[in-house]
């Protein structure tokens, strides 16, 4: 996986253009990454495999930190 801030080399799989405060919301659950694509916050494009990988590796490492409520530390 490549991120760049800056035009990449050669032909992307899936790119994601949003901006820095966008991002963190949807990586910390606080914003769905749908309801920001519909709000036009996030752009994502490419291939359709590409692009739900591109959401699951953003997505995964905030969901698996996540403690339930109730759940002893």
């Amino acid at each position: 996986m490549r991120i760049a801030r800056l035009p990449a080399t050669g032909r992307p799989d899936a790119v994601l253009t949003t901006d820095a405060d966008t991002l963190r919301a949807v990586c910390a659950h606080k914003i769905d990454i749908s309801e920001a694509a519909r709000s036009g916050l996030l752009h994502l494009t490419g291939e359709e495999d590409a692009r739900q990988r591109l959401i699951d590796l953003l997505l995964a490492p905030f969901a698996q930190s996540r403690v339930a409520p109730g759940a002893d530390s």
